[in-house]
């Protein structure tokens, strides 16, 4: 990795080590707008997969009792949808399986101790959280009406001020319509509240869209 990276983002310098499917233009941003909240910060993220994210999210907290709230069923996985150094032929990788390997990456990275979990559908887990958050990030389940139900159900829950992020938010003619994209384009880009947006300060970082809450 480039050495003018990890001067500048040393929380790079172990981020080869946690499989997963983020990138590091995606994280840098992360890291950034997280790094805005200077106050002590409490977050949500549907849908951990490994950790990846949620050590960058941890690892961007600026204030000590700063906390990650991580949600996710941990459901069985085909390896063939798993990050590349854990594919193999035929194989199902359980989702006990998968919480181990995500509480050992949490701890390898040392921010387990940042971060509650809670294996339950996000549906299922609202009342589980904080109702008052500073920073929300969905990549759960990409259907359209699973996406919608996490933005309806968790963004009530954002401070005014506060960011709420969606991944895997890819504006091409090809993948414009899925779940993600559709969200993102029908309530935070164009919302009917467009003339005193709800949204600003919107940005895509790859397929990483992120928006600051203002109403």
């Amino acid at each position: 990795m480039n050495s003018l990276l990890l001067k500048k983002w040393p929380f790079l310098n172990d981020f080869e080590k946690v499989p997963g499917f983020f990138s590091i233009n995606e994280s840098i941003v992360m890291y950034e707008t997280i790094k805005r909240i200077t106050r002590t910060c409490i977050a949500i993220e549907i849908g951990s997969l490994l950790g990846k994210s949620a050590c960058v999210i941890a690892k961007s907290f600026y204030k000590q009792g700063s906390k990650l709230y991580c949600i996710d069923p941990f459901l069985d996985r085909a390896s063939s949808r798993m990050p590349e150094k854990l594919k193999t032929r035929n194989s199902i990788i359980t989702g006990d399986r998968q919480l181990e390997m995500f509480k050992k990456n949490l701890i390898s990275q040392g921010v387990i101790n940042k971060i509650s979990i809670i294996r339950e559908f996000s549906e299922k887990a609202i009342s589980l959280v904080p109702d008052k958050v500073d920073f929300i990030f969905i990549d759960g389940s990409h259907k359209y009406k699973n996406v919608l139900s996490d933005y309806i159900n968790y963004e009530k829950k954002l401070k005014v001020g506060g960011y709420m992020a969606i991944h895997d938010v890819y504006l091409t003619a090809k993948l414009k319509d899925s779940g993600p994209c559709r969200v993102v384009q029908d309530k935070m880009m164009n919302s009917p509240e467009y003339q005193n947006p709800k949204w600003v300060s919107q940005i895509l970082a790859d397929c990483l869209f992120i928006a600051q809450k203002v109403k």
